[in-house]
């Protein structure tokens, strides 16, 4: 059901109270090719520990967070400049949970704890 809120100027569907200019109310699809999109889901990690690596040396963090599915679209963003001479080389989720590997290009990088990084996930 479409409703219109004229005074905010909103359209909502499948909701009427809609809280954004257009608010769907369950999954949704953008365009032919598009995906259904059920969530997005915006949250901070922070490592554990410090850990140091050498060249070709990585190191997966997990992070339980959960209402993430398995497969989901996970984009991450450190809060501050990596150390210098390592890289995230990926990220993924399973169930509850979102894993962020970090490697290294150089001898004696140290990834220091409570690194923090800001995590986007797409389902």
């Amino acid at each position: 059901k479409l409703f219109w809120n004229s005074t905010n100027e909103r359209l909502g569907i499948g909701t009427n109270t809609p809280s954004a200019n257009l608010d769907t109310k369950g999954n949704f699809k953008l365009g032919e090719h598009g995906s259904v999109l059920n969530s997005i889901i915006r949250d901070s990690v922070l490592t554990s520990s410090s850990i140091s690596l050498n060249t070709g040396e990585g190191n997966s963090y997990p992070f339980p967070l959960a209402n993430v599915k398995a497969g989901a679209n996970v984009m991450i963003s450190p809060q501050n400049v990596l150390p210098a001479g390592c890289i995230i080389a990926y990220s993924y989720s399973i169930a509850g949970t979102v894993y962020i590997r970090i490697e290294s290009i150089k001898d004696n990088v140290i990834i220091p704890a409570n690194s923090k990084f800001y995590v986007t996930i797409i389902q």
